[in-house]
């Protein structure tokens, strides 16, 4: 139903009624709708009356569609009454309008006849007939059932299969009996059947060929999968549980159709694996000491060249470790397993199964053990040439047990290693030396203090020698008089002896390792003196007052500090007893009683620093005097009234001055003492007539403590009063300064890196500081004097430059000492810097290089040189890459690193670019030096390295005219024209090696050509006349190889030319009878390229036609002699005369059926052919011309191609086809009549 719009509520028109009234405006556009339609059923029938194709029909109905709708949507647009639509209405319309122009589409699938029978009943259709003129063929009787049924072809999508599609590369434990690998088969476009494949044992060379069918490979199917984004392309999974090649040999789809194999291959070898040797499998540790070197065995088991991954752990922190190229010694690489992707190694390449064998190397690793504690060693991974990696579980979590303490594995795996690094001991005396003795005490025993940073003290042994008191402690010649050795008591550092003498500690050494005696080394024990007092009692008297107290002097023998015990009694009644303490050996103590009386003085007792009270007796130790000022002399350091003793340091066998002060009437005499050790040794008395007097003493030769005592002094007025003044103490030491080297291994020797920080061991006795003199003679023996300052006994000499060391003077705070050993040397070496050679000659030498000249290489090709190292691995090279093109064109330069354990580096050489590569070693580095420079060393002294090596251009080849259609004439005689002469261009070295394919699309044979001696830049490829079959054949260039042997391939992607082969323009006749029926048409067969020139006679009058189809057709108007005199057409330059002429006269009409008469679809694969069988009725000889048209949604499409067959004297015909598509018969004739009578294609 049409709405319209109500006329209160409607628009003006677009266009004025004014201008142009509203029926008038209705009238046009109607007339416009109606003027489309007609276009479009002409149009349709013009796409019904010519060859058309799915896509014709599809552009028909779009455009059509298209032009409805935009006129439908513009109408209302104008707003013309009665046709101003609500868009709803507009949107029907539209629909209505689609569906008309589907059904208009649809019916083009039927025959013109049928077709015009309905459209156009009265349309007049006139075709040629043999006089040249039009008639119309509508008398001609059609009768369908003259030719029935078509053959259908179809080609399946080309099924192939690939093992093992992404290249990988698979491996097995070598011992492991139950594990296995899954590969995968890959299809493409179709389903097996059955799978053949091989399986090589690389043990016995032996290759076996296994089947699976049936129900087995159901089950694989059933369990494989699909691409989802492919859905063509399927997958299952074979199980290999043995070592070896397997290769696909055998596919049978389920047409029992053989499947195209793609070569491909899938590799099981052994997986790498590694493992460390070792002496103990139970634990697999070992004991080692700090400063020893540990050399491990890694035992690495694959195919090479392998690499391995590992890790240490020194306690504190984790560090990592990689070494790559591992190899057998002797080992020779193939190119292809110098490739870095492992999916580029393929056997069928050429690479020989040998390199698939296993080999075991072992690789040594040695680390020095700087540090005490557990070392840790383990592999993380290991890698083979294909890529196969074995990752060993848990070494982070190995590590993190060990650092934490916790959940420590009893045993450790093969493929972990650990070392026990024992700390060396060093022990040394603590609170007792030569100047500090140790004192022994009559009847007991003294317990020497020993010092270590050893953490585990018990498990300690000391070596400890005595020799006697009285022998030079610095200069001990003789045995001792005992060597013993102490072990350590737990939680104790002491050791107990019960004799005095002279102890030196001579080594020490823990459970697992020896240790070093530090200083000092050596302990005095001693028994100090008894304690002795003898006392003196003098009055105290004064010129005028006579007695007024009593003065006791206290002489002392002991070590201080002295006490005394003393009682003043008066008139027979005791005081309480009083106490004085001095650290002196003499001491006045006065008696100055204040009041007058009868008074005793009584010393009680004694006790000094290291024995107890001792009790005194006797009238030597008391006095009575009835109680009834004055000449001084004291120390100039203690005139101030100080009475504490005032100490000095001597050096051993030096003198001493001691200023005194004397007070008084000049002259007076003085009295003084020396005592040595508390021991009296003189009393002297001398005069002077100065206040100041220097007291001098004699050379102490003695290493102990000497006193000087002031006794008395008397003045002028021979007034002598004994003096209670502080004593001086003279502290000589027992050594001078003395300084050695030290080594624990009596080598004193060091070697390390140049220019490194070396400490050279010192021992040194005396007083902080010392001052060190000392020589150094370098390499080139000049010599220097320096000087060093140290402040620990034990210090070291630190040096960086290489040569000998030799102490010269030694001085500490106070003494000048001397050198233990005058001609003791220190010798420092440096190691050799790594350095690097070639195993050839070098072609040229320069100033300062070596230059190799390598072997060309094409570009793309594998190429390696070996370069030999020497040093201490492993070994870090860095190299410089440049390139420079033939064109002159410099390439950045490009920095590298190779990594090595091994002694030599298989360096693989860029081939991607050509020209001319040189290659420069800038730094290597080892164990010991870091980046070095990376030189040669030979008589001559240091050469850089540099390697050339030119890279060849790959040749190219390609068609001057790609994809241009060469055509020749079959069976002529006539030499090829310039134009027939496919060029080819040429870039490269000539002469060159040129592969050609020539491919027949009709038959699918391939024939590949080779031609050699080619030289460029263009060749003229002349097509061989052997190959001049019928049909269009396909050049393609395979490959191309210069002078230089470099080959290219030429990708199948690249452009091509076509052969078209035919044979001279021929005319044959459909019907190949003499005879024709009235009505029919007299058709014949053109073979050639169109469009034809056909010349003829017809009952004597010549005739010229011209025909752009394979089938020239004329209607029998009138009967008579036809006669074809010759044909000409495009493709060939060559006119045929037809000899003898042709001549046609048809009675009958004849039958043929298409595969008795069926529809018949059968699929092929590509390659296979189908055989199409056709059936006759009539008189033989028969010909016919079939067709191939294309494959349609709804039915057959455009005519691809047709052929016309003569002479048939069967019934029956069988025609072998590869190609798909819907064949069917166009026309059939027997000995005398020809159907159909219309010539048209499409007329059947």
């Amino acid at each position: 139903m049409v709405s319209r719009v109500s006329s209160r509520e409607r628009p003006r028109p677009l266009v004025s009624e004014s201008i142009i009234d509203a029926p008038s405006q209705r009238l046009y556009a109607i007339g416009v709708l109606v003027a489309l339609q007609a276009y479009k059923i002409y149009d349709l029938f013009r796409l019904g009356t010519s060859s058309f194709i799915e896509g014709s029909k599809t552009s028909f109905l779009v455009k059509w569609i298209l032009i409805d709708a935009l006129y439908l949507q513009i109408l209302p647009r104008f707003r013309i009454p009665w046709l101003s639509f609500q868009p709803t209405t507009t949107i029907l319309q539209i629909v209505a309008f689609a569906a008309v122009n589907v059904l208009l589409v649809s019916i083009t699938s039927l025959r013109v006849v049928t077709l015009g029978s309905i459209i156009f009943p009265y349309w007049k259709q006139k075709e040629y007939a043999i006089a040249e003129h039009k008639i119309n063929p509508r008398s001609v009787l059609h009768n369908s059932s003259r030719i029935l049924g078509q053959y259908t072809v179809q080609i399946l999508p080309e099924g192939t299969a690939k093992l093992n599609p992404n290249n990988q590369h698979f491996c097995l434990p070598e011992n492991d009996k139950s594990g296995f690998v899954e590969f995968a088969v890959q299809f493409n476009s179709t389903t097996p059947k059955s799978i053949v494949y091989s399986y090589r044992d690389f043990s016995s060379d032996i290759e076996n060929e296994i089947e699976i069918s049936g129900r087995s490979l159901k089950k694989l199917i059933s369990t494989g999968m699909r691409n989802p984004k492919d859905a063509r392309l399927q997958t299952i999974y074979i199980k290999a549980n043995k070592h070896g090649l397997y290769k696909l040999k055998k596919v049978v789809d389920k047409s029992n159709l053989g499947v195209r194999v793609v070569r491909s291959e899938a590799v099981v070898v052994d997986c790498p694996s590694a493992v460390f040797a070792s002496s103990k499998p139970s634990d697999r540790a070992h004991e080692k000491c700090v400063g020893d070197e540990d050399s491990i065995e890694l035992d690495v088991f694959g195919v090479p060249p392998l690499k391995v991954a590992y890790k240490t752990w020194d306690g504190k922190r984790s560090y990592s470790h990689f070494i790559d190229s591992v190899v057998p010694k002797d080992y020779r690489l193939h190119p292809l397993m110098l490739s870095n992707n492992p999916q580029d190694i393929a056997f069928y390449k050429g690479l020989d199964v040998q390199y698939a064998h296993s080999s075991k190397v072992q690789i040594p690793i040695t680390a020095p053990l700087e540090t005490y504690g557990e070392w840790l060693y383990a592999i993380e991974n290991v890698t083979d040439v294909f890529g196969n990696t074995y990752v060993f579980p848990s070494v982070e979590e190995f590590f993190a047990k060990y650092s934490t303490n916790e959940d420590q594995p009893d045993q450790l795996s093969s493929h972990t290693y650990k070392v026990l690094v024992h700390q060396r001991p060093e022990v040394k005396f603590r609170e007792c030396s030569l100047e500090n003795p140790a004192n022994l005490f009559p009847g007991k025993e003294v317990s020497l203090s020993i010092a270590t940073s050893y953490k585990f003290p018990d498990d300690l042994q000391v070596s400890l020698n005595r020799y006697d008191l009285g022998l030079d402690p610095q200069n001990l010649t003789v045995a001792p008089n005992s060597q013993n050795v102490f072990k350590l008591e737990p939680h104790s550092s002491f050791i107990k002896v019960k004799e005095t003498g002279i102890y030196v500690l001579s080594g020490v050494s823990s459970k697992y390792c020896s240790g070093d005696v530090l200083v000092p080394n050596t302990c005095l024990v001693v028994t100090p003196p008894e304690t002795k007092l003898h006392v003196g009692f003098e009055e105290i008297s004064d010129q005028c007052a006579g007695s007024i107290g009593a003065r006791a002097d206290l002489e002392f023998e002991g070590t201080p500090p002295f006490k005394v015990a003393y009682r003043m009694i008066k008139d027979n009644k005791a005081s309480r007893v009083q106490y004085v303490t001095t650290d002196r050996t003499r001491y006045q103590l006065n008696f100055t009683p204040k009041k007058s009386g009868k008074y005793r003085y009584v010393i009680l007792g004694v006790e000094d620093a290291n024995y107890g009270y001792k009790e005194l007796a006797g009238a030597a130790y008391s006095k009575e005097q009835t109680v009834f000022p004055l000449a001084d002399a004291a120390f100039e350091e203690n005139m101030n009234g100080e009475m504490s003793s005032i100490v000095k340091s001597c050096c051993i066998g030096d003198t001493m001055k001691i200023p005194v002060s004397l007070v008084g009437s000049s002259p007076w005499k003085l009295e003084y003492e020396i005592l040595r050790n508390n021991k009296r040794e003189s009393i002297q008395v001398v005069e002077s007539k100065s206040q100041r007097y220097i007291i001098e003493t004699p050379a102490l030769i003695h290493g102990s403590q000497y006193t000087i005592t002031l006794v008395s002094v008397e003045d002028a007025n021979g007034c002598k009063r004994a003096l209670n003044t502080a004593d001086t103490i003279i502290k000589v030491r027992r050594q001078r300064p003395t300084a050695t080297f030290y080594s624990s291994d009596e080598s004193y020797r060091l070697e390390s890196v140049e220019n490194s920080l070396l400490s050279i061991p010192l021992r040194l006795a005396g007083e902080k500081p010392w001052y060190i003199e000392y020589d150094h003679v370098s390499p080139d023996n000049k010599t220097t004097r320096n000087q060093a300052v140290f402040y620990d006994p034990n210090s070291h000499l630190n040096v960086n430059k290489a040569g000998t060391y030799s102490l010269v003077s030694v001085r500490d705070s106070s003494c000048p000492g001397s050198i233990q050993n005058s001609l003791q040397t220190y010798e420092v070496e440096w190691l050799p810097k790594p350095s690097l050679s070639m195993p050839s000659e070098p072609s040229w030498k320069s100033s300062n290089a070596y230059h190799y000249e390598q072997e060309p290489v094409c570009a793309g090709d594998s190429s390696a040189f070996d370069i030999e190292l020497k040093g201490a691995s492993p070994y870090l090279l860095e190299y410089e890459k440049s390139l420079v093109e033939e064109n002159g064109k410099h390439h950045s330069k490009q920095r590298s690193e190779v990594s090595t354990m091994q002694s030599s580096i298989l360096l693989k050489t860029e081939t991607s670019l050509f020209g001319t590569y040189t290659y420069e070693f800038l730094r290597l580095s080892d164990a010991l030096y870091d980046k070095v420079e990376a030189r040669i060393v030979d008589e001559s002294g240091l050469h850089r390295v540099i390697i050339h090596q030119k890279v060849n251009k790959l040749p190219v080849a390609s068609f001057l005219d790609s994809n241009k259609l060469y055509t020749f004439c079959i069976h002529s005689d006539s030499n090829y024209s310039k134009e027939q002469q496919i060029g080819v261009k040429l870039n490269g070295k000539g002469p060159f090696i040129l592969g050609f394919e020539i491919k027949n699309e009709m038959t699918g044979a391939v024939n590949k050509i080779t031609v050699n001696e080619v030289f460029g830049p263009i060749y003229k490829f002349i097509f061989p006349k052997d190959q001049l079959t019928l049909g269009k054949h396909t050049v393609r260039l395979l490959h191309v190889q210069d002078a230089n042997g470099c080959q290219s391939s030429i990708p199948k992607e690249d452009p091509f030319v076509t052969v078209s082969v035919a044979e001279k323009a021929s005319m044959v006749p459909i019907e190949s009878h003499e005879y024709f029926c009235v009505g029919d048409r007299l058709s014949y067969a053109l073979q050639g390229v169109p469009p034809f020139e056909i010349d003829y006679e017809f009952n004597g009058n010549k005739k010229h036609a011209k025909s752009n189809q394979h089938i020239f057709t004329r209607i029998a108007e009138f009967p008579g002699l036809v006669t074809m005199k010759s044909i000409s057409d495009q493709g060939s330059p060559c006119r045929a005369e037809l000899d003898p002429p042709i001549q046609n006269q048809v009675y009958d009409i004849p039958t043929v059926r298409v595969s008795d008469g069926g529809e018949v679809i059968e699929n092929i694969h590509e390659g296979d052919q189908a055989e199409i069988s056709f059936h006759f009725t009539g008189i033989p000889p028969f010909s016919f011309t079939y067709c191939r048209r294309a494959i349609g949604r709804k039915g057959p499409g455009k005519i691809l191609e047709m052929h016309t067959i003569t002479g048939i004297y069967d019934y029956e015909y069988k025609v072998l086809s590869s190609t798909e598509g819907v064949y069917t018969v166009l026309s059939v004739q027997d000995k005398y009549c020809r159907y159909p009578r219309d010539s048209s294609p499409l007329s059947t």
